[in-house]
């Protein structure tokens, strides 16, 4: 493959995952004002765990809903889907297996992309703050280095 082509390559899928980006907002922005802090925080949290968000963001979204549906029964509130056979989930397992996808049912695409894009900007923030580390550990290792080939008598007056 030629260096040309490999580029006109990286930059269909740079491109793709600009529009996948703003695909993904426009899903996320679909969720009601009332959970925005839940699928579309600002910034994320210090504690923010990838493995746990799922079931915390469901839990929470659930104890939302069930102030507005005490009945038993509700649609998603963040997609406004359903089951065919039932006005609503089945509150609260139903719904958390509807928002997490769990056992095989159908995910809400909401939440997916909520998820995806939070995940996204943890593992960005990790990357980062892992090559600012890397970056600050070489550097240091340099200064030790030159240190050491400054105090070396075998050196002395070669510059």
């Amino acid at each position: 493959m030629k260096i040309s082509e490999k580029q006109e390559l990286l930059d269909k899928i740079r491109r793709l995952e600009s529009d996948i980006y703003m695909l993904e907002n426009q899903l996320i922005s679909i969720a009601p004002d009332d959970f925005e802090e839940i699928v579309r925080p600002w910034k994320l949290p210090p504690d923010f765990n990838p493995y746990r968000w799922s079931d915390e963001a469901a839990a929470k979204i659930i104890k939302k809903t069930m102030v507005v549906y005490p009945e038993g029964r509700a649609p998603c509130p963040l997609c406004n889907r359903h089951p065919d056979q039932h006005e609503g989930y089945a509150l609260p397992v139903g719904l958390e297996r509807h928002l997490t996808g769990k056992l095989g049912y159908h995910q809400c695409y909401v939440f997916a992309a909520a998820q995806k894009r939070l995940t996204d900007d943890w593992n960005r923030d990790r990357r980062e703050k892992h090559a600012a580390t890397e970056d600050s550990r070489i550097k240091d290792e340099l200064k030790v280095r030159i240190k050491k080939l400054r105090a070396d008598p075998r050196l002395k007056g070669l510059t």
